[in-house]
């Protein structure tokens, strides 16, 4: 990457997953190309009819996609606000569900640095997925 540049790479394990039918994941389809399968060292849970994905101290493995954004600059805007991320925007009291932050992630070819959409809530009253693969 250049200076300047933005990471164009981004993690998804959930609704932007190339195999859901979402008008979200369809958009993504357009905005970036599939690099491939790729793994994060995490734990994923069920929030509602969507996941959220959290550093663990006893981390799983969760399956996801890696893609590589044709303009990251203005996908991430759409991306995060899909997303919720306000970046501070929202009352302190009221936090963001999600934050957007670079992780590595694990392709068949190595470690990739990549953003990923991180859940900032409690987990301890929501459901584990236990073999870190969301199917919705």
């Amino acid at each position: 990457m250049t200076v300047g540049a933005v990471n164009a790479l981004l993690f998804v394990y959930g609704t932007l997953l190339s195999t859901v039918d979402h008008p979200m994941a369809r958009r993504l389809g357009r905005d970036a190309e599939l690099v491939s399968a790729a793994t994060f060292t995490g734990r994923i849970y069920r929030v509602a009819w969507y996941p959220g994905l959290v550093d663990a101290e006893a981390p799983d493995v969760v399956h996801g996609e890696l893609h590589r954004l044709r303009d990251p600059r203005r996908a991430l805007v759409w991306l995060d606000e899909f997303e919720g991320v306000t970046h501070g925007a929202t009352s302190v009291t009221v936090p963001d569900d999600y934050d957007r932050a670079e992780r590595p992630v694990q392709t068949a070819t190595g470690t990739r640095v990549a953003w990923t959409y991180l859940y900032r809530r409690d987990v301890s009253d929501l459901t584990r997925v236990d073999d870190g693969r969301w199917v919705g």
